[in-house]
């Protein structure tokens, strides 16, 4: 029996495609407007002993497209990313459609709300909140006798 590569490759080539619509229907059933539960980009939260730096990844999110509220110890984060189609043209495929979301984190400290700082650079929103002195670590000196 001879094996031919091509013929090989092009059965990967349909495996793929098939695996890719099949993801795409699956994220999309019971979304609304089919935007996936982790809309508005990945997350990734740090900590140093000051500050809580929370980064999230939203391509195609404007500034204007987006409000940031702290009410106690929740952050949420609200937005949109609108999608328009050029005149003439019409959508093939669409695998990052229009979305609105809204994105809660709740902090492991308290924050000054009055020190929070929010920046949008490459699409990444990078949010520093500054924790409370209160929450700060303090190290405790050990009297010996």
């Amino acid at each position: 029996m001879l094996f031919r590569f091509d013929d090989l490759d092009r059965t990967l080539s349909f495996l793929e495609d098939v695996q890719r619509t099949f993801d795409h229907a699956v994220n999309r059933w019971g979304q609304p407007g089919g935007c996936p539960a982790n809309a508005g980009g990945p997350w990734r939260v740090s900590q140093t002993d000051e500050t809580i730096v929370v980064s999230i990844d939203l391509p195609g999110v404007r500034g204007s497209d987006l409000e940031l509220t702290l009410d106690g110890d929740v952050l949420t984060i609200k937005g949109s990313r609108p999608v328009t189609t050029p005149d003439g043209y019409r959508v093939q495929m669409d695998e990052r459609g229009a979305q609105t979301f809204t994105r809660k984190l709740t902090t492991p400290t308290p924050v000054d709300p009055e020190r929070v700082e929010a920046g949008l650079a490459d699409g990444v929103l990078t949010v520093t909140l500054h924790k409370t002195d209160a929450a700060r670590p303090v190290t405790i000196p050990i009297q010996t006798q």
